[in-house]
């Protein structure tokens, strides 16, 4: 059924491997950089490998790590937005395909035709309406739990090393 795939295709996994890695590392590195600067978690010395930190040094960790939140945060930003306009595409080839398939089939090419189409597609989501209904909520809640929240978090955690 064409609408089942579309409706498959607007709830999809929008978030591929390596966006799921730079997310995960990015926000990795966050937490650390929040608790060295919120806690008393400072390295002073590595006694395995014989190592005293100073306070210089100490300051010197906490930029490399911010400098990782960062690059983690544009590899995210530059993942994401790739995903996203493949995503689009996907959904929008499907829908376009389904017209594609409308139009070989009839002599009719007018906007009749998509309105047509559109009609047709809700008569079959109308057997799985609670798929038809929830797709646009999933959707947003996959990007509020993918990306929204993420990037906020690493908001604070530019911020906190701001103020710091």
């Amino acid at each position: 059924m064409e609408a089942d795939k579309i409706a498959n295709t607007k709830i999809y996994d929008i978030v591929k491997e390596p966006t799921r890695k730079s997310r995960k590392n990015m926000l990795i590195f966050s937490v650390l950089v929040v608790l060295y600067l919120k806690t008393a978690l400072r390295p002073n010395e590595i006694n395995s490998l014989g190592i005293k930190f100073t306070s210089e040094t100490q300051n010197t960790i906490i930029l490399i790590l911010f400098a990782f939140v960062i690059y983690y945060l544009i590899a995210f930003l530059i993942y994401t937005i790739t995903d996203f306009i493949n995503w689009k595409l996907k959904y929008y080839s499907m829908i376009r395909d389904s017209v594609s398939k409308k139009k070989n089939e009839s002599t009719d090419l007018t906007d009749k035709l998509l309105i047509e189409t559109h009609n047709e597609m809700i008569q079959e989501f109308k057997i799985y309406k609670i798929a038809f209904y929830f797709t646009n909520p999933l959707s947003v809640i996959i990007i509020i739990w993918e990306f929204i929240i993420p990037i906020i978090f690493v908001i604070i955690t530019i911020i906190m090393f701001a103020v710091t």
